[in-house]
């Protein structure tokens, strides 16, 4: 059986005997809506909670040149608008910190590309 883990969870949900799909989904880094770019370097395997806070950028993923890693953080700005909303981070605050190699695959020209994450991150959500 294949991974079907989320690079931000690393949790597994496979698709089930029974079952309609998995309980991961395929990420667009650079919107699909504005680049219609479908490559493996533009995608990241997410579960669904997370492909939502990432896709409302409640998740940022990084890459930290320096250490070769991805590094996921909540944004300061949502921190704060959660806050004023009594909105539970935890969930997200779990995942947060350097993602660990073993989520990523074994072929680097697969990883997340660091220019669309960059170029992502450079779009402000909330200010």
């Amino acid at each position: 059986m294949a991974k079907t883990g989320g690079l931000f969870s690393g949790e597994r949900f496979p698709r089930l005997a029974g079952l309609d799909s998995a309980g991961v989904d395929g990420a667009h880094i650079s919107p699909w809506s504005s680049h219609q770019l479908n490559s493996v370097p533009n995608g990241i395997c997410l579960c669904k909670q997370c492909h939502w806070g990432f896709d409302n950028g409640l998740l940022k993923l990084a890459f930290d040149s320096t250490a070769s890693a991805y590094v996921l953080s909540i944004p300061k700005g949502i921190k704060a608008v959660a806050k004023v909303a009594n909105f539970d981070l935890q969930p997200f605050l779990n995942n947060s910190g350097k993602v660990p190699s073993n989520r990523l695959p074994k072929n680097r020209s697969l990883w997340p590309s660091p220019a669309y994450l960059d170029e992502l991150n450079a779009i402000p959500l909330v200010e």
